[in-house]
């Protein structure tokens, strides 16, 4: 691949301009690319390069692709979804402390957070493929992406505990000490939440 096709590809990106194709010296095109462009369910300019599902398991992927995109934002939904999170990857990398937990309160806040974060995310092609389900099967599916989407946010917050431990040189015991106070200040914090709004 040239430098001047580099440089234009660059340029295109910044400027929000729809995909160009990567060609090489030979002007070769991407065939990948090309066969993305051919798919008609792949719709730029609006949905920022995230497909448009046609049944159950596709929008299971598209949200996903949204999550992604907005998980980092300081809204207080995700906020209190990462916290919990990030208290439940302690918990199960600090096995041995004073706290006795109870999980089942604020998970069903986490679950009921991330649903309306999901629907809110959808446009109507998404909404297209819901309708085509029953109100049972639409629940059913809701609970399964929030689910894999918790699970997501969980592996995240231990590979990065797990991360903190390992470049910090300290063993589990060390971290587990140090953080017990942090952590039940966030856990008595994230149990009132999860009382007061679920009953």
């Amino acid at each position: 691949m040239t430098l001047r096709v580099l440089i234009l590809f660059a340029l295109y990106s910044l400027s929000g301009a729809s995909y160009v194709f990567a060609q090489d010296a030979t002007g070769q095109s991407d065939e990948a690319a090309r066969e993305r462009e051919r798919d008609p369910r792949f719709v730029q300019n609006t949905r920022g390069n995230i497909p448009i599902p046609t049944n159950p398991e596709e929008l299971r992927l598209v949200s996903l692709d949204l999550w992604l995109k907005f998980r980092r934002t300081n809204q207080r939904l995700y906020s209190y979804i990462n916290e919990a999170a990030e208290f439940r990857a302690y918990s199960y990398l600090c096995k041995r402390h004073d706290l006795n937990v109870n999980l089942e309160p604020i998970n069903q806040l986490v679950d009921r957070h991330l649903q309306q974060i999901i629907i809110a995310h959808y446009d109507e092609p998404d909404y297209a493929v819901l309708e085509k389900l029953s109100k049972a099967e639409q629940a059913e599916l809701m609970t399964d992406i929030s689910g894999d989407l918790y699970a997501f946010e969980y592996g995240y917050r231990v590979a990065q505990q797990n991360s903190v431990i390992e470049t910090a040189g300290s063993t589990t015991n060390n971290y587990c000490s140090q953080a017990e106070k942090t952590y039940y200040q966030k856990y008595i914090a994230l149990l009132a939440t999860a009382r007061r709004q679920t009953n």
